[in-house]
């Protein structure tokens, strides 16, 4: 087995192509290089926050799953992947979205809201875009919200 100081030095270099975690609890987890090796390491995929590559890249484990207390009221979030959903509790809210590092880009929708769009989202005409960006301690977050596609100006903030 390879030991920690080869894994830190193999991600350091950046030389990561993929990881993957098998879907068992308690397992391990695959680090597969460019040149063809494989390394394994056991870990428990739910102990697991994050990943950071060397560049400071970084793979998150469901970093916005849960509930959130919001500046637009309850919001509970389910994340597979770098997919996010979940709904708030102002206007029976529903949120779509998807993770790039500690940002989530996505969509606000309701069934009414003060802006009516000209296209549906979700089967709503009342949406707009988030963009929300999570602090380094993954507790709370900043974010901006606009509607339907117009720029983002209103604020909205969480935290666990």
């Amino acid at each position: 087995m390879t030991n920690t100081n080869q894994i830190i030095k193999l991600l350091s270099l950046s030389t990561v192509f993929s990881l993957f975690f098998s879907p068992f609890a308690g397992a391990e987890m695959i680090i597969k290089l460019t040149n063809g090796k494989e390394y394994r390491l056991p870990v428990n995929r739910n102990d697991v926050q994050s990943i950071t590559y060397g560049d400071s890249t970084e793979v998150n484990n469901n970093s916005w799953q849960g509930m959130w207390n919001t500046s637009e009221g309850v919001m509970t979030l389910t994340q597979n992947g770098s997919q996010v959903k979940g709904s708030y509790s102002q206007d029976s809210g529903v949120i779509l979205g998807e993770v790039t590092g500690n940002t989530l880009n996505g969509y606000w929708i309701e069934n009414n809201s003060a802006q009516k769009c000209t296209r549906s989202i979700n089967n709503s005409f009342y949406w707009g875009r988030i963009n929300f960006t999570l602090n380094s301690n993954r507790n709370s977050f900043q974010g901006l919200w606009g509607y339907c596609d117009s720029q983002l100006n209103g604020s909205w903030t969480g935290n666990r």
